[in-house]
C-alpha cells in the first residue's frame, strides 16, 4: 500500500525527515513512491514519447510502463584543492604541481569538483533506474539531462542535476538481468535492437580542468601582435579535459561490459577567474560527455526483409480506372 500524504504539519516535518534518510540510505523518498503505486494501480502510463517513439518502441516488443526522473543537488564548497598549482617567481618562471616549469603552467584537474560531479550523476542516476525497477521496467530510453547552477538564492554555488525518461518493459519472457538507461530516441533504439545491439546502460562523465595563464599565454592572448598565433595554454588545457572525459567514458563503458558508446552530446564551457595563487588570472575548463554503451546480442548479419515484386499498373482507359495521362497505380 502507498504511502497517504501527511495531513499536518507536523507529519509533513516527519515525512520530510523519513524522506531525508531514505535518500540518505540510497533509497527513494517517500513522495516517489507514492507517485509510482498510484501510477502502477491506475492501469496506465505517462511518457515523454512521441508518437513515432512510441509506436517504433512497441515495433520490437517494448512497452512504456510510465515517465522516470531522478535529481540531485550538491553544495559545491570552495577548498585550498582548487588551486592552479602555480606559483608565479617572477621572470616567466613558476614552480608548478610538476616540479620547476621553464614553459609556465600547466593543466590541472580540479579533483574535488569532478568527484563532486561524478557523485551527482551517481545519484541521479541510481534513482531514475530505482524508480524504473519500482514500476516494473527492463530499462529507460529518451533520457534528457537538466544541468543547472544558481537556480537555489541561499546556495550560490549548489549544482543540479535531474535526468528524465521513460522506462520500458519486454513483452516477451527475454529480460535484463538489470535496468538499462539510454539517451536514445524511441526510433534510435528500435534500430539498434533490429541490428542485433542492445543498451548496455547510460554513460555521463564530466571533469573540470584548471591552468594558470602564465606569461607565454599572456603574450599570446595580446593582440599587439602580427601574426595569428595559437594560444598554446588554453589548447592544452581543452586537449587535457578532452582527453580525460573520453578516458572515463572507455573505462565507464568496459565495467559494464559494452563493446562501444554511441555518443550523443559532449559540451566544453571555458571561463576566467582570479588566480587565488597571488595574482594573475586563470582559465577553467568544463567538460562533459552523455551516450549510450552497447552491446552486440547476435553475431550475425541482420538483412532487411524481401518484399514481394510490386505491381505497376497504368492508369488509362485501357485498365478501367479513371483516365490519367502522367500517373500510375502501385499495387501489392
Amino acid at each position: 500500500m502507498a504511502p497517504q500524504p501527511p495531513t499536518d504539519d507536523a507529519a509533513r516535518v516527519a515525512a520530510r525527515a523519513q524522506s531525508a534518510e531514505r535518500l540518505a540510505a540510497g533509497q527513494l523518498p517517500l513522495e516517489s513512491i507514492q507517485r509510482l503505486t498510484e501510477l502502477s494501480a491506475s492501469g496506465t502510463y505517462t511518457s515523454d514519447l512521441s508518437v513515432n517513439e512510441h509506436h517504433a518502441i512497441r515495433s520490437v516488443g517494448f512497452q512504456p510502463v510510465g515517465q522516470v526522473m531522478g535529481a540531485s543537488v550538491f553544495n559545491i564548497s570552495y577548498t585550498g584543492s582548487w588551486r592552479c598549482g602555480f606559483m608565479p617567481t617572477g621572470y616567466g618562471y613558476g614552480y608548478g604541481q610538476v616540479g620547476w616549469n621553464p614553459g609556465g603552467a600547466t593543466p590541472l584537474e580540479l579533483t574535488p569538483l569532478t568527484n563532486a560531479l561524478d557523485m551527482l550523476r551517481h545519484q541521479a542516476l541510481s534513482r531514475m533506474l530505482a524508480e524504473c525497477s519500482a514500476l516494473g521496467g527492463d530499462g529507460v530510453v529518451g533520457v534528457s539531462v537538466r544541468f543547472g547552477r544558481g537556480r537555489f538564492p541561499q546556495q550560490p554555488y549548489a549544482v543540479e542535476l535531474e535526468l528524465i525518461g521513460t522506462a520500458v518493459r519486454a513483452v516477451g519472457n527475454v529480460r535484463p538481468r538489470q535496468p538499462f538507461g539510454s539517451d536514445l530516441s524511441g526510433q534510435d533504439f528500435a534500430k539498434l535492437l533490429m541490428q542485433g545491439w542492445v543498451p548496455c546502460g547510460l554513460l555521463l562523465v564530466a571533469t573540470s580542468w584548471i591552468r594558470h595563464d602564465d606569461w607565454l599565454t599572456r603574450s599570446q592572448e595580446s593582440r599587439l601582435g602580427t601574426t595569428n598565433v595559437e594560444i598554446t595554454g588554453h589548447s592544452e588545457l581543452v586537449h587535457a579535459a578532452r582527453h580525460a572525459v573520453r578516458q572515463r567514458l572507455g573505462a565507464d563503458a568496459a565495467r559494464m561490459g559494452a563493446e562501444g558508446v554511441v555518443v550523443a552530446n559532449m559540451t566544453l564551457a571555458l571561463h576566467e577567474q582570479e588566480c587565488s595563487n597571488g595574482g594573475g588570472q586563470d582559465h577553467v575548463v568544463e567538460t562533459s560527455a552523455m551516450g549510450t554503451a552497447i552491446t552486440r546480442y547476435r553475431h550475425e548479419r541482420v538483412r532487411a526483409p524481401r518484399h514481394k515484386s510490386l505491381a505497376v499498373l497504368p492508369v488509362g482507359k485501357s485498365s478501367g480506372f479513371s483516365r490519367s495521362t502522367s500517373n500510375t497505380l502501385i499495387g501489392g
